[in-house]
């Protein structure tokens, strides 16, 4: 039986489900996390289709009988995705207990009713305390699949009570050959590849390589020490590349959480650098001279602007707002390399010594 072919890599969680259909054992509450564009969402719906196939050959899901086809077009009435209403970022309370009300329901189509929250990160406090019921005495032939950025991101209460399944990185040549597959041109393929994080969704996103140019500009200005002299310039210059006024809000926070996972994953690559030299392994395309020069920061250094930026992400993903956020990415990041520690017993700002390669 050939499981899941609509889901790219993630050999390990497609086994792990297939595992459980084939003996009847899945969860009654799952949560699938990993990174926006990993495939969280489509590894969800593609589970409810296996669960809801009437198809008679070697693939599940066969994607040709009547409740897949339901289930890909959103129409099929036992399997429902729940997430935030429209203009709003959070999924509150009315929902999960609209939610709570349906799940106590039999299946009306198909062998079991399956509901998607999307993004369970998204909930508010209380609601994710409302749903804790369903999760400690879940109904029959009914399953719960949450899908969130990290387990972190929900409650622990909630996460305590589902069965997680962690979704990593493809690797970039992996991507680049879905990009190919799809049409797009080998080079460009590869340079969208080597940005993506692994991530196919991401890699196809119409504006990736617009972002991909504002985070190597950042990138730069932190090496350089352009982004210590002047942050709020570079700041701007980011605000209107990477999340410019005239968009949507939900493109401009995308674009705010593309550009800090680049520079997030191109400053693990610097703290690889300092501390691994010549073993140092790549998790970014950022440019290796670019790298080495914010290595020369030193690995302390380093590790503070990393945690800066991952609380700015969270910060964006919790819907702060956009144009703060990113000014203080760059305050923040530019600050933590600069500060004075480890070894070198000077008081000169790290990236005025980046800038003049000492």
């Amino acid at each position: 039986m050939r499981w899941f072919e609509g889901v790219e890599g993630h050999a390990r969680a497609k086994e792990v489900l297939a595992r459980a259909i084939e003996r009847d054992r899945v969860p009654p509450a799952l949560l699938i996390v990993g990174r926006e564009g990993s495939g969280r969402f489509l590894l969800a719906r593609e589970l409810a289709r296996a669960l809801e196939c009437r198809g008679e050959g070697d693939r599940r899901p066969c994607g040709a009988c009547v409740p897949c086809r339901k289930i890909e077009a959103g129409t099929h009435p036992d399997v429902v995705r729940v997430s935030p209403e429209e203009g709003k970022a959070a999924l509150g309370i009315d929902q999960v207990r609209a939610l709570l009300d349906e799940l106590a329901l039999a299946p009306v189509e198909g062998r079991r009713r399956v509901f998607v929250v999307d993004p369970a990160d998204a909930m508010t406090d209380d609601a994710q305390n409302a749903l804790l019921k369903a999760l400690e005495e879940p109904p029959a032939r009914s399953h719960l699949v949450l899908v969130a950025r990290h387990e972190d991101a929900v409650l622990r209460t909630v996460a305590s009570r589902c069965f997680v399944l962690a979704l990593g990185a493809l690797e970039s040549a992996e991507v680049e050959r879905v990009l190919v597959a799809r049409g797009v041109p080998q080079a460009e393929a590869r340079e969208r590849a080597a940005w993506s994080g692994g991530s196919v969704g991401v890699a196809l996103r119409p504006k990736h390589l617009e972002r991909v140019a504002s985070a190597r500009a950042l990138l730069e200005a932190l090496a350089s020490g352009e982004a210590r002299k002047n942050p709020l310039g570079v700041a701007q210059d980011l605000l209107a590349k990477a999340a410019p006024k005239n968009q949507e809000p939900a493109l401009r926070r995308e674009g705010a959480l593309e550009v800090t996972d680049i520079l997030g994953r191109a400053l693990r690559d610097a703290l690889d650098r300092a501390t691994r030299g010549d073993e140092a392994r790549a998790l970014s395309g950022a440019d290796p001279a670019v790298v080495g020069r914010l290595a020369r920061a030193g690995a302390d250094r380093i590790a503070l602007a990393i945690d800066a930026v991952q609380k700015i992400e969270e910060a964006i993903a919790n819907n702060q707002n956009v144009n703060l956020s990113l000014e203080g990415l760059v305050l923040d990041a530019s600050s933590a390399l600069a500060r004075p520690g480890g070894t070198r017993g000077s008081e000169t700002p790290a990236n005025e010594g980046l800038a003049h390669g000492r």
